[in-house]
């Protein structure tokens, strides 16, 4: 049997017949020459069948091919940005590897978002635009002493406070600025003020003193001290990485050299002293981000830290000694903002209950130990020449009170007698007996017999004030009593003369000195009334400025024109940052944080209450694709009925909000919420996606605007799912039987009467 008779025999003849295969296989039967095969009959190019019998599809309709989703899985990383084109991570753009068609569904699987935004920042952030300001037009080299403070000592209100302590006066006549600066770092509300207790207290290392003062003494004494300021509070410098809370002299010498560089030449020399005096403060400078920059050297600024920074050539070196002489006009300004001259002068306690409470009663811990200190060497060194020490001091000051109560109680006993004899009142002893009416001799008064034995007795004197248990004498007539009170009158006038004299030198002397050495630092006033032994502290007012400068104006038009020049250059690129932010939305300022107005100078005596502002973390919100239905997220707006009743509520708005509560500082928040965007019709395609960030505070602030700064521990990455819909083939589907649903045949005739077709 040949293989057609074999599937013939198999299968019925008409089924056969219509299966294609029929016609490839068969070896005889249907001729493929002759005949035209039934799987071809309505092929391309088939003859036109003109039947209008055609039923085998009358109840059958086409359906949509079946689909399916395809996902995709898109990482993305804010760091491999255009920097140039978008320098904020906040608001940027990017192209996506590939067209993505007929997307259905786009959501965030995974975030990885940095919670260092909040961070208090420094003018370091800035060094790459305050580097270019040096030598711009307008920007002399003549100006170089007087913008050094703007350049290297400035802060901005971002982290730092203005303070304006009462009388204390700049060249000019106005009120004087100094500033307290936080450094860089993150900080909930304690922490701001235990920081700001913390730098406010800060010892200045080096003392009030010229240059030509210090050669003198140092070049006999060697003692390096004088160069250096009274331990305070605490110490600590840039040059540091610690702070020193119990310090000494030592403590901030050693910052600079040790007295090893000191006891090693056996004598001072003039090259000596001066590198002595200018060397910390030349490499203070150079520790600043823009030092380098005042420099007067033919040394290179790499050379020129490497030589002060990075290595100690010794006191005695002649490369020290040229760059400290070549800018020592730059260094004696530079020096002051290093000492009490622009440091604040009072002692700042700063606490947080709910609100910051800072109390300011005292004067700053390290000037109250130098005027206490330079007292007590007064005042040793007074008793020394007058041959007394502290205890027979002491003791010359205790028996002299005693005799003056003895001598007033001889006094008071015979003003008694004077009033009940004489009936005479106004009592007075100088060597005579003077009332308001009589002026008696002794011998006038002893010769009255009837007075002068009134006076024989004994009794106890002295013993009416204090703990003194006073001292019995014994009289047998006036004349005696005379000689004691006589005695008693000039002993007390005496020893009161020479502790007068004593104590009259001694606060010459100090007074002296306070006024020589402090005359740019203390009021005026309190020199004047030498009220700085009470320590009492100066009224204060806090203010806001964009930029602190110590040692400058608060009112800028009363400034030096340099310092003006160089204070408008800052100024201008600080603006640039901050100007275009929102009404109240700069909340990351330390004035911010505090409540402090930028108003007139209102002064507080004691303790200065500051208005509750949180320091609570604010999430943020993420917005893409504004111009696509991306975003699904309404947002709720500070309502005020006094303007309008109706919502300021935002409609779609944002894409999702990225929560960073109770994540700590430097921490990665992964947290977000979503409404995951499903497309009721797909969107056709997607090539980008534009990303920005805005603060979830009154104001929707954008991040890009309120932290300009392209710092690296910003970037964030995220991982986005992106579902895009498919057809595909399948021969079992495509034909469905009609929907049970008539259709009608007139489908705009009424309701009434419809005919359906069969």
């Amino acid at each position: 049997m040949d293989m057609y008779e074999s599937y013939s025999s198999d299968t019925d003849e008409s089924e056969g017949y219509e299966d294609a295969r029929y016609d490839i296989i068969a070896p005889a039967g249907h001729n493929l020459n002759t005949q035209t095969p039934i799987y071809l009959d309505n092929s391309p190019g088939a003859e036109y069948d003109e039947k209008t019998d055609i039923t085998s599809f009358s109840n059958a309709t086409y359906l949509n091919p079946p689909k399916t989703s395809v996902t995709s899985l898109y990482c993305v990383k804010s760091e491999i940005r255009d920097k140039v084109i978008y320098p904020s991570p906040f608001n940027f753009h990017l192209k996506l590897p590939r067209v993505y068609k007929n997307v259905t569904r786009f959501q965030i699987v995974q975030l990885s978002f940095p919670n260092n935004i909040q961070e208090i920042k420094s003018k370091v952030s800035l060094v790459s635009s305050f580097s270019t300001f040096i030598g711009l037009e307008g920007y002399s080299s003549e100006c170089i002493s007087s913008c050094l403070n703007i350049f290297t000592n400035s802060s901005t209100k971002a982290n730092s406070l203005g303070i304006l302590e009462q009388g204390r006066l700049t060249t000019y006549g106005s009120q004087m600025l100094t500033a307290i600066e936080i450094p860089e770092g993150k900080f909930n509300n304690s922490q701001i003020a235990e920081r700001l207790t913390l730098e406010s207290n800060n010892t200045p290392p080096f003392n009030m003193i010229s240059y030509a003062d210090f050669k003198s003494a140092f070049k006999i004494t060697k003692d390096i001290t004088l160069l250096f300021n009274e331990p305070g509070d605490n110490y600590q410098s840039k040059l540091l990485s610690n702070t020193y809370k119990n310090h000494t002299k030592e403590t901030i010498m050693n910052t600079y050299y040790s007295q090893h560089d000191i006891d090693k030449h056996p004598i001072i020399t003039d090259i000596i002293a001066f590198n002595a005096y200018y060397y910390p403060v030349l490499k203070e400078l150079l520790i600043t981000e823009f030092g380098a920059h005042f420099m007067n050297t033919e040394l290179s600024k790499d050379q020129l830290k490497y030589y002060v920074l990075n290595t100690f050539l010794g006191l005695d070196s002649t490369i020290y000694y040229e760059i400290c002489l070549n800018n020592i006009g730059v260094l004696d300004e530079f020096r002051k903002n290093f000492t009490f001259e622009h440091r604040n002068i009072n002692n700042y306690n700063w606490t947080y209950d709910n609100r910051f409470i800072c109390n300011h009663d005292t004067l700053h811990t390290s000037l109250k130990s130098d005027i206490a200190n330079s007292l007590d060497k007064y005042i040793s060194d007074e008793l020394y020449h007058n041959s007394l020490n502290s205890a027979t001091f002491n003791t010359l000051k205790t028996k002299n009170a005693n005799n003056n109560t003895i001598l007033d109680d001889l006094q008071t006993n015979l003003s008694t007698v004077f009033g009940s004899y004489f009936m005479e009142s106004g009592y007075e002893y100088n060597g005579d007996y003077i009332t308001d009416s009589a002026v008696r001799s002794v011998s006038e008064l002893n010769s009255d017999p009837l007075f002068t034995n009134m006076f024989q007795y004994s009794r106890i004197f002295g013993n009416q004030y204090g703990t003194f248990s006073g001292i019995n004498l014994t009289f047998t007539n006036f004349l005696d009593y005379h000689s004691t009170i006589s005695s008693y009158y000039n002993n007390v006038q005496s020893t009161s003369n020479t502790i007068s004299t004593i104590y009259g030198n001694i606060y010459h002397k100090h007074h002296t000195y306070i006024s020589y050495k402090y005359n740019n630092v203390l009021p005026s006033d309190m020199i004047e009334n030498k009220s700085y032994t009470s320590y009492k502290s100066l009224p204060v007012a806090f203010v806001s400025n964009t930029l602190n400068v110590p040692g400058m104006s608060y009112i800028l038009s009363e400034q030096d024109p340099c310092v003006s020049t160089c204070y408008n250059l800052v100024n201008q690129k600080l603006t640039q940052y901050y100007s275009c932010l929102p009404v109240n939305t700069i909340i990351n300022t330390l004035q911010y944080k505090l409540g402090i107005p930028n108003t007139e100078i209102n002064f507080n005596s004691i303790t200065t209450y500051l208005n509750i502002v949180s320091n609570n973390h604010f999430d943020l919100f993420l917005q893409i694709n504004p111009e696509l239905s991306f975003n699904n997220m309404d947002v709720a707006m500070p309502e005020n009925y006094s303007i309008t009743t109706e919502t300021t509520g935002q409609y779609k708005l944002m894409y999702a909000k990225i929560l960073t509560s109770g994540i700590g500082s430097g921490e990665t928040t992964q947290t977000c919420i979503q409404n995951p965007i499903v497309f009721a019709n797909t969107l056709g395609k997607l090539d980008k996606i534009s990303f920005k960030l805005y603060l979830d505070d009154a104001n929707l602030t954008p991040m890009w605007l309120f932290y300009p700064f392209a710092e690296q521990y910003n970037e964030w990455s995220a991982t986005f799912q992106i579902d895009e819909e498919i057809g595909y083939a399948d021969r079992t589907k495509g034909w469905a039987s009609t929907p049970t649903l008539p259709i009608p045949a007139d489908p705009d005739q009424s309701n009434s009467g419809l005919q359906y077709t069969s």
